[in-house]
């Protein structure tokens, strides 16, 4: 199952690039802010960009 998401910032720089986390609102959820690894979840194939 998919959700929909916005990414709203960078949460925290790390120096592999790949573990940054990024703050994401999710907009079934828009009262949450989420943060994440994107780059990590993305290169799984857990994450679509749209």
């Amino acid at each position: 199952m998919w959700f929909n998401a916005k990414v709203l910032s960078v949460k925290q720089v790390n120096k592999d690039t790949i573990k940054t986390e990024y703050n994401v609102q999710y907009e079934e959820d828009k009262d949450s802010i989420w943060f994440f690894p994107l780059l990590i979840d993305l290169k799984k194939g857990d994450l679509m960009i749209m």
